[in-house]
């Protein structure tokens, strides 16, 4: 790949890639480095001679495994006060909370297809797995957060 194709790469997909790592990462700051960091990945590839078939498949799945890595290595946020919870921003919380307990496959698949909207065949190419094992997490993580959240939102209305 060329500088000039990298860039134009980056001007298509940048945005979304950010996105996508702010989501599993939930700091913008992070997210922004994932995103850098995917592009250097893929010009140092590129450098090297490697070559990238589908390249907005790599740079999600880079973005993905970047992501996962850093919150691999990350300690808890500590807690923040903050002004008194309206009942939107109380669900949202309780949503958010049933999410990050999910297992980290589940988790990622989830919230690429459902945060992202990403078709379940681009989300197994960018993990490398069938699309049927993205609809068996897909499945296992709805069941999941129904369990979950079923009693919990009801308590909130």
């Amino acid at each position: 790949m060329t500088s000039a194709e990298i860039e134009s790469l980056y001007r298509e997909h940048g945005g979304r890639l950010t996105a996508l790592a702010w989501r599993i990462l939930r700091s913008l700051e992070d997210a922004r480095e994932v995103c850098q960091e995917t592009f250097a990945r893929l010009l140092r590839s590129s450098r090297d001679g490697a070559e990238i078939v589908r390249p907005a498949a790599w740079i999600s799945r880079t973005a993905i495994n970047l992501s996962v890595e850093r919150l691999r290595k990350r300690r808890p946020p500590p807690a923040r006060a903050g002004p008194a919870p309206t009942p939107e921003s109380e669900t949202r919380r309780i949503v958010d909370e049933a999410v990050r307990a999910l297992p980290e496959r589940q988790r990622i698949v989830f919230l690429l297809r459902h945060e992202q909207g990403m078709p379940v065949a681009e989300i197994a190419e960018a993990l490398g797995v069938a699309p049927s094992t993205i609809g068996v997490h897909l499945t296992r993580a709805l069941r999941a957060l129904q369990e979950r959240l079923g009693p919990r939102l009801k308590e909130t209305t």
